[in-house]
């Protein structure tokens, strides 16, 4: 879950940082926060993807395979190197800023955003997504899903209607509220 977690902890501090530090003229604007935000994001999550493009094709490819449910193949490696060539897109940015960095955010925002698209696809049309260790770790990294208001409302009115008609019945006959 940290691994998730940390990159973004360090966007956020980074983009904050630079803001506060930034001494170009036209600091403190939309656009400049802007440009600043999309750098930190090509720069940092592509430098960061190359924890994950050494973890599918590095030395320990077949644990990070079995992690996540999945034997070692080909395809782990064609992942690998489409990680490699978006991280290496994205750091580039850094120095071919005015004539990579609207390359990069499409590439980025593409395989992102199939890869976000094909999750939803593989939830939402069975419903069921493989047991694996990496997804058993994350369901008990999560915090129990927390009570609406509407659900808190809906057991009120219960215990209310329940407390309510117990006033009209004998003592003997009461009944315990719902929880």
């Amino acid at each position: 879950m940290l691994f998730f977690i940390i990159p973004w902890i360090v966007l956020v501090a980074g983009v904050g940082i630079n803001v506060l530090v930034d001494r170009h003229a036209d600091r403190r604007t939309a656009a400049r926060f802007v440009e600043i935000s999309l750098l930190w994001v090509m720069v940092w999550m592509s430098a960061w993807g190359l924890v994950g493009v050494f973890a599918h094709i590095g030395p320990m490819s077949a644990q990070t395979a079995e992690q996540i449910g999945y034997a070692p193949s080909m395809f782990q490696w064609e992942v690998g190197f489409g990680d490699l060539t978006l991280s290496v897109l994205g750091i580039a940015c850094f120095w071919f800023r005015d004539r990579w960095m609207t390359a990069a955010v499409v590439a980025l925002a593409i395989s992102y955003g199939g890869d976000a698209i094909g999750h939803v696809m593989q939830y939402v049309g069975d419903g069921k997504f493989p047991a694996t260790p990496a997804r058993d770790r994350a369901a008990r990294a999560l915090p129990p899903r927390p009570r609406t208001p509407s659900a808190d409302a809906r057991a009120w009115s219960r215990r209310r209607r329940v407390l309510t008609a117990d006033r009209r019945r004998p003592a003997g006959n009461r009944r315990r509220a719902p929880p």
